[in-house]
């Protein structure tokens, strides 16, 4: 099947399910490794261990809806703070990075605020996301 012509139907996690991203700050050409493993799966949401090579990384457990797209994430923090210090940040609707199935091609825009309690900061997302050709990968 030629790569153009292939379309990914919406995964169904597992807890235990692992996989890693690889990740590149568009800006300053930086790479790091992002690894998942998924920690709870719920009615409406996935919850997920995240963790990466890059030190400015928000670790910790991230919110996905069903169809992996970002619900919540703990803020980036400051050397030194507790989770409780730097807030979560929480986006309505989520931040939409699939859009399932998905095909080679395939476009998507849109808006979403995202809010922090803790530090009392809203913002406003604006995204247009483009499914890129299947690449094959060694691993």
């Amino acid at each position: 099947m030629r790569a153009a012509a292939q379309s990914v139907a919406q995964p169904t996690p597992r807890v235990g399910d692992h996989w890693r991203f690889a990740s590149e700050h568009r800006l300053t050409g930086r790479t790091s490794e992002e690894p998942r493993t998924v920690r709870a799966v719920q009615a409406e949401r996935i919850l997920c261990d995240n963790d990466s090579s890059d030190p400015a990384f928000a670790r910790g457990v991230f919110v996905y809806t069903r169809a992996l797209n970002l619900l919540a994430r703990p803020a980036l923090a400051a050397a030194g703070d507790s989770a409780q210090d730097a807030g979560q940040w929480r986006w309505q609707p989520y931040y939409p990075h699939f859009r399932f199935p998905l095909r080679p091609g395939l476009r998507w825009q849109g808006e979403a605020r995202v809010t922090n309690s803790a530090t009392g900061t809203t913002n406003i997302h604006r995204y247009t996301a483009v499914v890129g050709d299947a690449q094959s990968i060694t691993v």
